[in-house]
């Protein structure tokens, strides 16, 4: 456990000093790390190529997330200032800056099957970003659809590739369920972000019209859909394939902060 710990945090240090650059971090935000999926693609690929490679594989990874993830904070506002007009312009070229850099990271090493993997799954991604910002009226079935391959596309896609598809089905259902617990967090504080929206929608079309479910049966609804997730993805690691010790470690971590009172 200590050595996995050991290749999660190199992979982190190896993202930060690539990415580091004291003129951007004057004007937009450090990029975010979603170290579930680092450890995810250790756990998984570690009997499958050499440490080097999975190295590669992790980084780049975390790349094309912060590449993805800056991308989305280029403000669509009206531009009132210099200073706002240079934070838009170096959030396009930081998010930019990150994706040549998960792609020269990965040419550099001969990795092209990854190459277009990565590619296919950022295809992918923003396809099902479109559809849930054009369509606010989807079911919860085509919402957990399209979350399942905007949050775990590419490590679905390499599962794939290796042909590990308990290892696919385990990755979509956890990084739905950690998405789901963020929109819960986020409806406390009054926002309705895809899937509690979906959940919504869904519950009032199985009630007589006009009906408007209350902020406590909404929450309620997200703590059931939450419960069978974590049902769901336990009875998925009941399988030998899993390293235990890893994964139920990032299970109680993603369940440490919640409160249902």
């Amino acid at each position: 456990m200590n050595d996995f710990n050991e290749m999660v945090n190199e992979c982190k240090d190896k993202f930060f000093s690539l990415t580091e650059h004291t003129f951007l971090q004057k004007y937009i935000q450090k990029p975010d790390i979603d170290e579930d999926k680092v450890r995810f693609i250790y756990a998984m690929l570690s009997e499958q190529l050499p440490e080097i490679d999975i190295n590669n594989i992790a980084l780049a990874s975390i790349l094309v997330d912060a590449a993805l993830n800056t991308h989305e904070k280029v403000s669509l506002n009206k531009i009132n200032s210099d200073y706002v007009k240079k934070n838009r312009q170096l959030t396009v070229l930081a998010g930019d800056y990150y994706s040549s850099l998960y792609y020269y990271l990965l040419a550099h090493s001969g990795q092209m099957s990854m190459i277009r993997l990565f590619s296919i799954s950022i295809q992918e991604i923003n396809e099902h970003k479109m559809n849930i910002y054009q369509n606010e009226n989807l079911t919860f079935e085509a919402t957990h659809r399209d979350i399942c391959s905007i949050e775990s596309a590419i490590l679905q896609n390499m599962a794939d590739h290796f042909q590990l598809p308990n290892w696919k089905l385990a990755i979509s259902e956890f990084f739905f369920l950690k998405r789901l617990i963020f929109e819960r967090s986020q409806w406390l504080e009054g926002r309705k972000l895809p899937i509690v929206r979906a959940l919504i929608h869904d519950h009032k079309q199985s009630k007589p019209e006009p009906y408007n479910p209350t902020h406590v049966e909404v929450l309620q609804l997200i703590n059931e859909k939450i419960s069978e997730g974590k049902e769901q993805v336990e009875k998925l690691l009941e399988d030998p394939l899993f390293q235990q010790d890893v994964i139920m470690k990032q299970m109680e971590r993603l369940f440490s902060p919640l409160n249902y009172s």
